[in-house]
């Protein structure tokens, strides 16, 4: 079954469906068609009449994560392939928040976004980010020790500080793992900054999101000059 092109979040709210699944992807990444044929055998049964689906349908679309610029900087998609699942929030207008986020090696096995699908077909739509935040502290997924985040700022300071200007990517040089990593290797090559440090942030969820609140800012890659 085709994906549904998605080039802006209008397409999504015209779409009606409270549940969608989004491959944020690139004509010249290698694994965006295969994971399209994985989408689009899923769509076949879990979109249409929404039987199989708690709450309505579910929306298989595919965005072009270079062109559509808007969705990618809203959903903070930094790599291409990138999976989201979302839903709806009537709360807030109808605009959608992240499920489940699948990207990097997580996607090599097709069955990880089988099973994320099925966990989308089961939850239940106008949980919030709140509540779901709430329930990890509560598991202690999420540390809110100061300790804990007295010890990652530490680490996170010596990192910035491994060279004189640090890249912050995902990848390495040699081998990026997105376009907008890949861009900014090529920018320094550009400007003559032969000697750096980098950091694969794909290798380090803790140093991922805990350089977000560091530098203050939201997305990768990130370069840091001391």
């Amino acid at each position: 079954m085709p994906l549904n092109t998605i080039v802006s979040e209008k397409d999504l709210k015209e779409s009606s469906s409270s549940k969608a699944v989004l491959l944020f992807g690139a004509d010249w990444h290698e694994a965006c068609p295969m994971l399209e044929m994985v989408l689009g055998a899923l769509a076949l049964q879990h979109a249409g009449s929404g039987e199989n689906v708690q709450d309505g349908a579910i929306l298989f679309g595919k965005v072009d994560a270079e062109s559509a610029t808007e969705l990618s900087d809203k959903y903070e998609v930094t790599m291409v392939p990138t999976i989201l699942l979302l839903l709806s929030n009537s709360s807030n207008n109808g605009d959608y928040t992240i499920s489940e986020r699948l990207e990097g090696e997580s996607l090599a096995d097709p069955s990880t976004l089988t099973l994320a699908v099925q966990r989308l077909v089961k939850t239940q739509v106008g949980a919030t980010t709140e509540e779901e935040t709430a329930a990890a502290i509560a598991s202690g997924t999420i540390n809110t020790t100061s300790n804990a985040k007295d010890a990652l700022n530490a680490r996170l300071s010596k990192l910035v500080r491994m060279d004189t200007v640090v890249l912050f990517m995902k990848g390495t040089p040699d081998k990026p793992r997105c376009g907008f990593s890949r861009q900014v290797v090529e920018l320094l090559e550009e400007q003559k900054v032969l000697t750096y440090a980098s950091f694969d942030i794909l290798e380090d969820q803790e140093v991922r999101q805990g350089l977000k609140e560091y530098s203050d800012w939201p997305t990768y890659p990130q370069i840091v000059s001391v």
